[in-house]
């Protein structure tokens, strides 16, 4: 009799197993992140990567699910070879846009260029700029500012300024 039971668990246990962790993997309870194929994408995420995508081919795209809210995480591959990362929210909004292996690098505020100084001071929303932060990256031969601010309630503000004075991406960070 304990044979037998023995040899049923020996079978149901790892099959069992192996269910729960298929299931729970594909609900997103192991880094909430599901891949999906592209056409079970919404239509304005979609649009929203491919109006990104610098006429690159989409490898792969995850969804994940914080707070009850969904974006997408789009893998690309650009056609001249460079590999892009794009976030994008559930109602189309472009959240990050990272090219893969390129250099930031510390400036100091003096070098930042002037209108670019300009942007990240109007949007620190008279918080503080950390000047000594502020970095320089080069993205597909772009050249971008990284800043960040603290505002008089503590809040974090991190932004990014095209070198010609364009405000690419601005996030608050809320408690």
């Amino acid at each position: 009799m304990k044979k037998t039971i023995l040899k049923i668990l020996s079978v149901a246990l790892p099959i069992g197993t192996g269910l729960l962790l298929s299931s729970a993997s594909h609900a997103g309870w192991f880094g909430n992140e599901v891949k999906v194929q592209w056409e079970n994408v919404p239509a304005v995420v979609q649009k929203a990567i491919t109006a990104h995508a610098e006429n690159g081919k989409v490898d792969e795209v995850e969804k994940e699910v914080k707070a009850n809210k969904a974006s997408y995480e789009a893998r690309v591959k650009t056609p001249d070879g460079q590999r892009l990362k794009l976030k994008v929210a559930e109602d189309g909004t472009l959240m990050e846009l990272r090219y893969k292996g390129e250099k930031e690098i510390e400036i100091p505020w003096g070098k930042v260029p002037p209108n670019v100084q300009k942007i990240i001071t109007e949007n620190a929303d008279g918080g503080k700029v950390e000047k000594d932060e502020v970095e320089k990256d080069i993205r597909g031969g772009r050249v971008i500012y990284e800043a960040k601010a603290i505002t008089s309630d503590k809040k974090e503000i991190k932004m990014k300024v095209a070198e010609d004075g364009k405000l690419l991406e601005f996030k608050r960070k809320e408690d």
